[in-house]
């Protein structure tokens, strides 16, 4: 992004644009990401208890020292206290610090104790700021996308990068949220399609891939073009997914560049299933051993095989053999 393009991002979101505001919002979105990755972690194993974490010197708010008597400094709320569902785990302002841990049972009577303080006495003393608090794996309102922001990110094509980072974070179910309002291209017999984002820069060989995917049943999102390092080349059946096309450039490929391809497609880009549309001039053999070379050090799940007019799908385990 150029400077410019920063400045206009800015004046289309109406903030002004300061360093300590960038700073403000970066520290308290790794923050929130933070809790819900530790909220994760325990979704299916919930604690009997939870303790705040606070950092409690100069710079602590006067809304996180409201709640340090209550849950905190060897004190915990049980897991089902009415807090939890009434206010939440932090962040509960900007620029908030306080985190939680998780307390067992071992635990209690040996420097920490669960209180089953009122409601009526943490509203007096705690308000977080308005849009924080809640639990982020329920309302998953950490990475949640509006309509006005889809459409920023579409604007300045950044909807591939946001896409990629959600499939690092096993987000799938962000996809349908951010692909609204793609121009359908395609529809296929088999209840396939193909949809494309305005500012996609997909050339026409890539295009009838896609179709051709569509035809065989898949659904199929061509995403924009960014500059930036992650491009994934499209969502394939809620995955993301990459095209490949070897030898129809009037060159063959070596097994190095295909390993390299390969290693792109899955280490880059995070693609998940890989389309390899292979000339009949090359040996079909050649390019599988190259794939499986290359496909143990990669996420790729799946390659859609393209060979002779047939598409055929080889799952990772085709490629890694168990001993």
């Amino acid at each position: 992004e150029s400077w410019k393009d920063i400045e206009a991002m800015t004046e289309d979101w109406g903030e002004k644009f300061t360093p300590r505001y960038w700073e403000t919002v970066y520290r308290t979105n790794v923050q929130s990401a933070y809790n819900a990755g530790r909220l994760m972690q325990y979704k299916n194993n919930a604690p009997p208890a939870w303790e705040l974490l606070f950092v409690e010197d100069k710079r602590q708010s006067d809304i996180c020292k409201g709640l340090t008597l209550i849950a905190g400094n060897g004190k915990a709320l049980h897991k089902n206290h009415p807090f939890w569902e009434t206010y939440g785990f932090p962040p509960y302002h900007f620029n908030c610090r306080t985190t939680f841990r998780a307390v067992y049972d071992f635990e209690v009577g040996h420097g920490i104790e669960i209180e089953n303080t009122p409601m009526k006495e943490i509203g007096k003393n705690f308000k977080p700021q308005k849009g924080f608090g809640g639990n982020p794996i329920e309302k998953e309102s950490w990475w949640k996308i509006t309509p006005e922001m889809i459409a920023r990110a579409d604007r300045y094509g950044i909807t591939s990068d946001i896409v990629a980072q959600a499939r690092e974070l096993d987000m799938q179910s962000y996809y349908p949220e951010l692909l609204k309002n793609y121009e359908s291209i395609h529809k296929g017999k088999k209840g396939g399609y193909v949809q494309k984002a305005a500012n996609s820069t997909h050339n026409p060989d890539e295009i009838a891939s896609a179709k051709r995917l569509a035809d065989e049943g898949h659904k199929v999102y061509l995403l924009p073009t960014t500059q930036k390092s992650k491009n994934p080349d499209m969502i394939i059946d809620n995955e993301i997914g990459e095209i490949k096309h070897f030898g129809f450039d009037g060159k063959i490929p070596t097994k190095n560049t295909i390993k390299s391809e390969i290693q792109e497609a899955g280490r880059k880009q995070r693609g998940r299933i890989v389309y390899v549309r292979v000339s009949e001039e090359m040996e079909k053999k050649s390019v599988l051993d190259a794939i499986k070379s290359e496909i143990g050090r990669t996420p790729i799940v799946k390659i859609l095989f393209d060979y002779k007019g047939v598409i055929k799908e080889f799952p990772r385990s085709f490629f890694i053999k168990r001993k």
